[in-house]
């Protein structure tokens, strides 16, 4: 049963939305959009079970939250290569369908100044760059779908006073789009507008690691000259 707030709310939105001229969503786009939640959900079973992504629908929008817990290494922007797989997953199922791909990065309260990052504003701009990198190295998504955002700390979704919420905030969210478009079936592809990949060690942390340490193993130490046998030195006395 709903109250006097919950209806005074409806009928403020139904009427912004009214003053901006955009029309309610359809009853077959509510059910396609639910359907595309629940396709994204079963792609990334394993992934919300962890507790590593959360899937949810806002207005028109589908949210897929990337928490930083076993995604991206503390303070860093590279993601951890296990999280290759998750991101193959996400670019497959977001590739089936048309609509801009909004990807923005989000921190917690505390402060950050590093030698690579001056504040969460560029640590979250950062991550989310990474993301769409990764997105398009995974899949066949066209570059002019997506669009990247920074947000630092300024939108949390749960207190920054635990340690629990302040993880909850240290994420990156792949913002799908829809519109009434989603009810048809797609007839074909996008064109595919792809960029040059990222290089795995500019995208993944331990691929930076073993790039590493096949360069140190690359660096030959100069050849010593061959040892003489007691002939050779023998032949080169006599022949003196």
């Amino acid at each position: 049963q709903s109250t006097m707030s919950n209806e005074m709310r409806q009928h403020t939105t139904d009427d912004f939305m009214q003053f901006l001229k955009i029309p309610k969503p359809s009853p077959e786009f509510i059910d396609a959009l639910d359907k595309e939640k629940d396709r994204l959900s079963l792609a990334l079973a394993d992934e919300i079970e962890k507790g590593l992504v959360e899937i949810k629908i806002e207005d028109r929008n589908i949210v897929v939250s990337i928490l930083e817990r076993g995604s991206f290494a503390s303070g860093n922007n590279k993601l951890i290569a296990p999280f290759r797989a998750v991101l193959q997953k996400m670019a497959k199922t977001i590739g089936a369908n048309p609509g801009a791909v909004i990807v923005s990065g989000h921190n917690d309260s505390r402060p950050i100044r590093t030698a690579l990052f001056r504040s969460n504003w560029d640590l979250s701009a950062s991550r989310a760059v990474t993301v769409v990198h990764a997105l398009m190295q995974a899949g066949s998504i066209p570059k002019n779908r997506f669009r990247v955002e920074g947000y630092g700390d300024i939108k949390p979704v749960d207190t920054n006073d635990t340690p629990e919420g302040r993880a909850r905030n240290r994420r990156v969210e792949v913002n799908l789009l829809y519109d009434e478009n989603l009810v048809e079936l797609m007839s074909g592809k996008d064109n595919m507008d792809i960029d040059h990949a990222l290089p795995d060690e500019e995208l993944f942390f331990d691929a930076a690691s073993r790039s590493r340490k096949s360069a140190s193993k690359a660096r030959k130490k100069p050849a010593r000259p061959p040892r003489r046998s007691w002939a050779d030195e023998f032949s080169l006395e006599s022949g003196r």
